[in-house]
């Protein structure tokens, strides 16, 4: 992609511009504005005479001082139009280690520049450890993890819908404390590095369904893979997501296969909720 010029003041123009645009087309409450790796930004801000003189116009110290003043402006942008600003918090983690803005620790930049109280951050680094970190100067949070990243699939178990039930949203420390209700959900994201119009709705379906259920069901059995507390057995997982995937392609969405089997052709007369993969020594719950 481009690289934003912070000195040219056509970018925010252009960012207010398409955030009230935005605003009156979608009746969303919440804009996710990224934010993140913008470190990656570093290297063409400091080769930039025009970036390097508005730094000094604006008695702007550092780079990552630089990072932060556009990125109030972003936020504030989108508060303007009465949404709500998400922002990741992966982004000061880069700075974690060495001081943030001013010597400012990247943890404390991280709340100066989005107020908790008017920006929903989505937790992805250190797991627990950020998402306590947030909860705990008030923000409410989005959960993610490479894990549910879909379009992640390296041949190995970690990138299986079975495996996206070991994740738990919910801090092992929080586990029953009114903070926790501060995590509104979590995210599954499919980045276009390897899929596109071709391949999309495979990558996506039925992987996106094993994130929902997770995400409804009860709390992980941190003690045991045991039945309770939420845990769910591979061969249910693998039950419900083949019939979920032939549901879908039924109704001619492109869903991806899970596992070994087929699914059936369906009759016209045939209902719904009728068995649609058939596999031997394989039962399903398809409610």
């Amino acid at each position: 992609g481009g690289i934003l010029d912070p000195s040219n003041p056509n970018v925010l123009s252009a960012f207010k511009a398409l955030f009230a645009e935005t605003a009156a087309l979608f009746d969303d409450q919440f804009v996710h504005i990224a934010d993140d790796e913008a470190h990656y930004l570093y290297g063409d801000w400091n080769k930039s005479t025009s970036v390097q003189t508005f730094m000094k116009e604006k008695a702007i110290g550092s780079l990552p001082a630089l990072e932060t003043w556009l990125e109030k402006q972003l936020a504030e942008a989108v508060l303007a139009t009465g949404k709500t600003p998400i922002v990741w918090e992966s982004h000061t983690n880069f700075l974690a280690a060495q001081p943030g803005p001013g010597g400012v620790d990247s943890r404390s930049w991280m709340t100066d520049t989005f107020p908790p109280a008017q920006t929903i951050a989505t937790s992805y680094i250190s797991g627990d450890a950020s998402t306590s970190f947030l909860l705990n100067a008030g923000y409410q949070v989005l959960f993610a993890t490479d894990v549910w990243y879909l379009d992640y699939d390296d041949g190995s178990q970690r990138t299986t819908p079975w495996e996206y039930f070991r994740i738990d949203p919910v801090p092992q420390n929080l586990t029953g404390s009114p903070l926790a209700e501060r995590i509104l959900g979590g995210q599954a994201s499919m980045w276009a590095a390897n899929a596109d119009a071709v391949n999309l709705e495979a990558v996506v379906w039925p992987k996106t369904c094993a994130v929902a259920e997770r995400l409804w069901s009860a709390p992980l059995n941190r003690t045991g893979l045991g039945p309770a507390r939420g845990w769910t057995p591979a061969s249910d997982v693998k039950g419900r997501l083949t019939s979920q995937a032939c549901r879908m392609q039924q109704r001619g969405i492109g869903s991806g296969p899970y596992g070994e089997g087929y699914c059936c052709p369906r009759p016209q007369a045939v209902k719904t909720d009728d068995v649609l993969f058939e596999e031997p020594d394989v039962s399903f719950d398809l409610r």
